[in-house]
């Protein structure tokens, strides 16, 4: 993930909210970027064996995603979702500047993204 592309999209959509973007985009994007949270593993010492032949619960079918690259997955797609509005709603672009201005700046940045995504195993979703 091109992490510098990433912060500074965050720091245009600072910059052009409220103009251009609404708070929760911003909100949003800060909260599917943000780093996962390493919880400690359980202190199961105290715990009594289970029992033979009692029911026990699958794996947990995520127990291996890669909390990191999820993340990165996350950012990705709400900037190519975001980037699919923004970018498609002509009416609005062709009739403000601050969009114009916005739309130029962010175009190189999403395209970054956008590569990133494309080369992901499942080619971005």
């Amino acid at each position: 993930m091109p992490l510098d592309a990433v912060n500074e999209i965050a720091n245009i959509i600072a910059d052009q909210t409220p103009t251009v973007f609404d708070p929760s985009v911003g909100d949003t994007l800060s909260g599917v970027s943000a780093p996962p949270v390493h919880l400690p593993p359980l202190d199961v010492k105290d715990e009594e064996p289970i029992p033979e032949g009692a029911p026990t619960p699958p794996p947990d079918p995520l127990g291996g995603v890669d909390a990191d690259m999820m993340r990165d997955y996350q950012t990705g797609g709400f900037l190519n979702g975001l980037w699919k509005v923004f970018s498609t709603t002509d009416k609005i672009r062709k009739k403000s500047v601050e969009w114009i201005a916005t739309h130029e700046k962010l175009a190189p940045l999403v395209a970054k993204i956008l590569e990133w995504l494309s080369k992901t195993p499942d080619g971005g979703g």
